[in-house]
């Protein structure tokens, strides 16, 4: 059986080679592109980020990539954006200034509060968990099964503010605070944190998004052939 081919968006921003590494180690084909017609052939989509929500969504619009990603997440298969890749799927952030988003998910990214930081400064940066937003586990999707016990690479100095709580997939508390570290929204998924440095907890999200992607592409399929 083939494996499953992945496109990790190349517009410039993001911890890219880890992200390749960790696919490659659960048994996805990862391929890094910004070529409009092999990323709507994907399996799945990786929305990759490390910088600022403007620098990010001016690259994208640049390489003329935002339709193309629309257009990606209309066929119903599994995207998912990580770190500043989670924050662009948002409507709008005000990091630096007011910027539009992919607006994939009602709401916006704020600073986080500063009481948030242990040493009260940002940014927020640590091994931290995440729990579900309601339930004991997750039971669908990128999180499924995996316990709350585990813990995941944080750095980051804004989060997501979603105005839907059907779009909270998972929580994190830091001392008196809590902020959403995943989104969702049906085959868009995002993660505050970065699963491809996160050791063995990341790389079981990695799993469960490959599985996403290969039972997704199960369905299509079985429609074409009907």
């Amino acid at each position: 059986m083939s494996k499953t081919q992945i496109a990790i968006l190349d517009y410039g921003l993001g911890n890219i080679r880890s992200i390749r590494n960790a696919l490659v180690n659960q048994g996805g084909n990862p391929l890094v592109t910004r070529n409009k017609e092999k990323i709507l052939k994907a399996s799945g989509l990786i929305l990759p980020g490390v910088g600022a929500f403007p620098h990010g969504m001016q690259n994208l619009n640049n390489y003329g990539l935002v339709p193309t990603i629309e257009k990606y997440v209309g066929t119903g298969k599994p995207l998912m954006g990580i770190c500043l890749g989670m924050q662009m799927l948002m409507e709008s952030s005000q990091e630096y200034q007011s910027c539009k988003g992919l607006g994939f998910i009602k709401g916006g990214v704020s600073r986080l509060p500063l009481k948030l930081s242990q040493d009260n400064r940002l940014p927020h940066v640590g091994w931290k968990r995440i729990v579900p937003s309601s339930g004991k586990t997750w039971e669908t999707g990128i999180l499924k099964s995996l316990s709350s016990e585990l813990f995941y690479y944080f750095a980051h100095s804004y989060a997501a503010f979603p105005k839907l709580s059907e779009n909270i997939y998972a929580w994190t508390e830091d001392r008196s605070m809590k902020f959403v570290s995943a989104i969702r929204n049906d085959n868009v998924f995002g993660v505050q944190f970065h699963p491809e440095k996160s050791g063995a907890a990341g790389l079981a999200i990695m799993r469960n998004f490959l599985a996403e992607c290969r039972k997704n592409t199960s369905v299509i399929l079985s429609r074409n052939e009907d």
